[in-house]
């Protein structure tokens, strides 16, 4: 059990916001004719969120949750008028979460990946955590809503440990 707390506090400094870039999806717009261009709707979720949630981590059959407190950044990506990024204030890592809005507040969170390198217990440990997908919300004038989910793992022990975890978030800008 002890191991799998100090799993879940790698994690926690390696989790809210990091992975791989968005690739350049396109959000279909332009094509001419009478079509007009699409609306800009991520100024309805970009901001700086103060967030709290919780993390659950599964592995070696034990399940564990912690209380989680983050800054989360959310901006406007440049590729098309519905490409975000997602950064945590909390988690230092090379790139932001690529996300796509869906709807007028709505959005889907892309697949990323990082490594989070530090010292525990006198030993060096990397957690690698990969983002398999996500989504949000932010009704008008509302929290930030954000779940990610995917999978870890990690070579702080002397056998490498590997489990799922799910990330929850409410924030206010």
């Amino acid at each position: 059990m002890t191991r799998l707390r100090v799993v879940m506090a790698a994690l926690l400094w390696g989790l809210a916001g990091c992975g791989g870039d968005s690739g350049g999806d396109d959000d279909g717009g332009g094509g001419g004719g009478n079509n007009p261009p699409p609306k800009d709707l991520r100024p309805n979720v970009t901001g700086s969120y103060a967030s709290t949630g919780n993390i659950q981590a599964v592995a070696l059959g034990q399940t564990q949750s912690m209380d989680v407190q983050d800054t989360v950044h959310i901006q406007a990506a440049e590729s098309s008028v519905s490409s975000l990024s997602i950064r945590s204030e909390t988690l230092s890592c090379d790139r932001a979460l690529p996300a796509s809005m869906t709807g007028e507040t709505t959005f889907s969170v892309g697949q990323g990946a990082c490594e989070i390198a530090r010292v525990q217990d006198g030993k060096n440990c990397v957690v690698k955590l990969t983002v398999a997908s996500g989504q949000g919300s932010r009704a008008a004038s509302g929290p930030l809503r954000l779940s990610l989910q995917g999978d870890f793992s990690t070579t702080c022990f002397l056998f490498p440990v590997s489990g799922q975890f799910t990330l929850d978030l409410t924030g206010t800008r």
